[in-house]
């Protein structure tokens, strides 16, 4: 794994030895946990996979919706979107976004803040679409047959 820093005009690169060389695709945690899911689950499989394709095909529709109600100066849409996004990021374990698509919906609602909204939903468009992708393998797993 190589991390790249820079100072001035000159670029540093180092060796981070902490990380393992033979697995570097492991170095990153995953973002999403469906742990609490399975638990309303009560080990069906079926229920799973239909609330994380559920999750793949909502997200990408509110994440456009969340950046054109923020560029659009539509605080309301902008909150409302916020609210209904927040039960299938809990149901997705997805820790990073439970206080900040809050704080998305109290900010647009309170109408404070605002300036750093732009800011916080391209911090929530970025894990998002890591958690797409993590549950597009995950929901390709739980759809195996098992043998």
């Amino acid at each position: 794994i190589v991390k790249l820093t820079a100072a001035s005009d000159v670029v540093y690169i180092r060796h981070d030895s902490r990380l393992s060389d033979a697995e570097p695709e492991q170095a990153e945690e995953d973002c999403t946990d469906l742990s609490y899911l399975k638990t309303f689950a009560d080990g069906s499989n079926e229920f799973i996979a239909e609330m994380v394709e559920v999750f793949l095909q909502q997200t990408p529709r509110y994440i456009e919706e969340l950046q054109r109600h923020c560029k659009e100066q539509d605080w309301d849409a902008l909150k409302a979107v916020a609210h209904k996004m927040r039960p299938t990021v809990a149901y997705m374990g997805i820790k990073k976004l439970e206080t900040l698509i809050r704080e998305i919906e109290e900010f647009a609602k309170l109408r404070k803040h605002l300036d750093r909204l732009p800011g916080m939903i391209e911090n929530l468009v970025k894990v998002c679409k890591k958690a797409l992708r993590e549950l597009e393998i995950k929901l390709s797993e739980i759809k195996l047959p098992e043998t």
